[in-house]
């Protein structure tokens, strides 16, 4: 169970931002944002230039009175890290198994629930919402600005061990997306490729839901970059190609983010966003 399994889940959208290492915090601590703070997905290919990362995977839920302000905290994050021209990649899983106190989250997912399990024997830690993960390493309550920017920060400092490129291929399905990847890296191939893999994360800009029961219910709250779909593919090779089903894309509102991760650590070293 220490380990990452490679699998295919269904799950939501990413997106990824840039910053600026020396003046992180100072942005961090502007006002939580509203929508007009999410940037248009054609600015991800400036953001993909080389240089150091953070993946800030939240797993949240609607039926936990306690995850609304880490969903704000990541919002915040994102909008500082989109000012900034640093690559932060901010993902919100939604869990499952608060669905049972009167609202089902309408994002949340089982495996979503599994995924975050098998971090808290990874990470040695519990499993409870919201909890924050920074590339893999770092846990701590969502909601935390202080290490959220802590782990951020430290994580902007630490350069990539793996490069990733996502381009559009063809495809004769309407219904799906097809892209192929090449991942490049500073070990040797031996050394590389068979303790890690490929996760391919498609999620929305953001999602506003009214919650009509549970421990938030009365309320409406808002989501940024909710993962809608999530592959996890081996990487047996330094290239290949996966699909995407349509019914997961919100043309010009969605992308797909992919990240190399190390299945017995939980290392996150190399993410890439592409606009849908």
């Amino acid at each position: 169970m220490r380990s990452l399994r490679s699998r295919t889940f269904i799950a939501g959208y990413l997106t990824l931002f840039c910053f600026s290492g020396s003046v992180w915090l100072a942005h961090l601590r502007q006002p939580t944002a509203n929508a007009e703070g999410l940037k248009s997905a054609k600015a991800d290919v400036k953001r993909n230039e080389g240089g150091p990362f953070a993946v800030v995977e939240l797993f949240t839920s609607e039926g936990c009175s306690s995850c609304p302000p880490a969903d704000a905290n990541l919002q915040r994050i994102e909008t500082a890290a989109a000012k900034l021209d640093q690559k932060v990649f901010p993902l919100s899983f939604h869990v499952d198994y608060w669905n049972r106190l009167g609202w089902k989250d309408p994002f949340s997912q089982a495996a979503f629930s599994e995924r975050q399990r098998e971090y808290s024997e990874i990470l040695n830690s519990d499993t409870y919402t919201p909890q924050m993960i920074v590339n893999g390493i770092s846990e701590f309550v969502g909601s935390d600005r202080r290490l959220s920017d802590q782990a951020i920060r430290k994580a902007l400092e630490t350069p990539p061990k793996h490069t990733i490129v996502l381009s559009a291929s063809e495809t004769d399905d309407l219904r799906r997306l097809s892209f192929r990847y090449q991942v490049t890296g500073s070990l040797s191939k031996a050394q590389e490729l068979p303790d890690n893999v490929l996760n391919i994360a498609v999620a929305t800009d953001l999602e506003t839901v009214s919650v009509g029961r549970g421990e938030n219910g009365g309320r409406k709250l808002s989501h940024v970059w909710v993962v809608k779909s999530f592959q996890v593919i081996p990487l047996g090779s330094r290239d290949g190609t996966f699909e995407v089903d349509q019914a997961f894309v919100k043309q010009k509102h969605s992308r797909v983010v992919a990240y190399v991760q190390s299945r017995s650590t939980g290392v996150i070293s190399g993410a890439f966003a592409l606009g849908l």
